[in-house]
């Protein structure tokens, strides 16, 4: 039986691509309820998504062109996006095209980076500041932006994928781009090749896509690759992807492990015998739960990670599960 299960929104309530006078005093903050209507839409000139397995989760590198369509009084503008993210996604890095180069942000506090970016901004240098807004949205803003030139920008976001006994999906963000009035140009998918999980199919408005064509991308790295077209994703009503889930063995299990800065995270996926676990009238053993806790590496204190576990085991398991 399959359990997949995704929920697409095409909205756009709560996704905003919009140019701004930094400089103007009609303009309101992006924190005001409306704001965006005040301000024209930004486009997309391009969009290339590239995506990559990295075990339970998938990274989403996203490289957009972003332009000023309508002219304004002022010649040095700013771009504001706001945009939804799943609520268990992690934002992995932010890079900024300046002229010939490519500059990747600082992961600072939020009060230090919005008193930089703003002085950078009075003293019209090249910016950008990314940030979680309260709720399981972000905000990206750039400076300046020239009208009639344009700014490219990445993000990388890792996303918890959607599991089952056979195939493993992904949502590929569309909501980000249903953030502006203008139709979006060019845009492509790349997926780096991996032999453990195959060739992946793109489904995108019910058409199906098995995504076997390699290309060599820039760095080197083999990618199956797939053009859009334009306007293909600002008419989407659904747009993600998937692989053959990549178990092994007759136990079904997966183990990766997902390094980042010399850090190493360990990940397993497992399906169990559910007929077998059904037939049983075997009482479950006890669970056994390991915490790698290392004061270094957090300013919580180790009662409150004991609590918040114990918390999580009273909520999700019940005497039928486990004995505690």
């Amino acid at each position: 039986m399959r359990l997949l299960a995704f929920s697409f929104n095409s909205g756009s309530a709560q996704n905003y691509l919009r140019i701004n006078d930094p400089q103007g005093w009609w303009s309101p903050p992006s924190s005001e309820p409306g704001w965006e209507e005040y301000l024209p839409n930004g486009a997309f000139t391009d969009v290339d998504l590239v995506v990559s397995q990295q075990g339970i989760y998938t990274e989403i590198e996203v490289f957009a062109t972003i332009t000023a369509v309508e002219e304004m009084w002022s010649n040095e503008l700013e771009i504001i996006w706001q945009f939804d993210l799943p609520a268990q996604a992690i934002v992995h890095d932010s890079w900024l095209w300046v002229e010939d180069d490519i500059i990747k942000a600082d992961m600072i506090d939020y009060w230090t980076a919005l008193a930089i970016y703003e002085d950078i901004v009075d003293r019209n240098q090249d910016p950008s500041f990314f940030y979680m807004l309260p709720d399981t949205r972000y905000e990206i803003r750039i400076f300046p932006l020239f009208y009639g030139d344009s700014r490219r920008i990445k993000m990388s976001f890792l996303i918890p994928a959607q599991w089952d006994e056979q195939k493993v999906a992904q949502d590929l963000l569309l909501n980000m781009f249903h953030s502006t009035d203008y139709s979006i140009g060019e845009a492509t998918v790349a997926v780096a090749v991996n032999d453990s999980w195959g060739y992946p199919t793109l489904h995108l408005d019910g058409q199906t896509t098995l995504m076997d064509e390699i290309v060599v991308g820039g760095t080197g790295q083999q990618l199956h690759y797939l053009p859009l077209g334009p306007d293909n994703l600002y008419a989407a009503e659904e747009f993600w992807i998937e692989w053959d889930a990549p178990f092994n063995g007759p136990d079904q299990t997966f183990v990766h492990v997902y390094e980042d800065s010399g850090e190493q995270f360990y990940q397993l996926a497992y399906v169990p015998d559910w007929a077998q676990i059904q037939q049983s009238d075997e009482v479950a053993n006890r669970p056994l739960l390991l915490l790698d806790y290392q004061e270094s590496k957090t300013d919580l204190e180790r009662s409150e990670v004991a609590n918040f576990v114990a918390d999580q085991v009273l909520l999700h398991l019940n005497e039928n599960d486990c004995i505690i």
